[in-house]
């Protein structure tokens, strides 16, 4: 049982020696909500296949353009990221576990499934809008970025105190 027919990359024509290549380009539409980051427009996939001398291999490139919110300041964040990917392909495994294939058992490969993965597993786990993001003040809320803000800096924690009267 296989997924939509969009879904479905057929490899067939490697596998019988017809062709030493096939290339497809696809696009899809993921939900991204665990992630906290929103698709601008559906994920563009350029898949190819190669056999080169019996080992097949599966390229993808994956363009996703997506808004996210800066985990230090909270902006918005607008990306546009390629990402490349080439992965072996077997037909079948006797290792079921192994993750560093692409199955494609009667000569289909489940090209959503594979691209997928590949964008949970490759996107970053925090956004941030620039390397050296200052974030936001804790007291005020401004964003640090834009500019200092007017509270106070010298503010101690009382229960600590005590511990800046030993060092005197």
């Amino acid at each position: 049982m296989y997924p939509s027919d969009d879904a479905i990359f057929d490899i067939s024509p490697i596998l019988s020696g017809e062709q030493k290549s096939i290339s497809t380009e696809r696009v899809y539409q993921f939900d991204f909500s665990g992630l906290e980051i929103v698709c601008a427009e559906p994920v563009r996939v350029f898949a190819t296949a190669n056999n080169n001398s019996g080992y097949m291999l599966l390229s993808l490139t994956i363009s996703v353009r997506y808004t996210a919110v800066c985990a230090r300041c909270l902006s918005q964040i607008n990306r546009n990221d390629n990402l490349d990917f080439t992965y072996p392909v077997a037909v079948s495994l006797d290792n079921e576990d192994t993750d560093e294939f692409v199955l494609a058992p009667e000569g289909k490969i489940n090209l959503s499934e594979a691209v997928s993965s590949s964008l949970f597993l490759n996107l970053p786990m925090r956004f941030l809008c620039k390397e050296d993001c200052k974030g936001i003040c804790p007291k005020c809320g401004k964003n640090l970025n834009s500019g200092d803000c007017s509270c106070s800096k010298a503010e101690r924690d009382a229960r600590l105190a005590g511990l800046g009267e030993f060092f005197k």
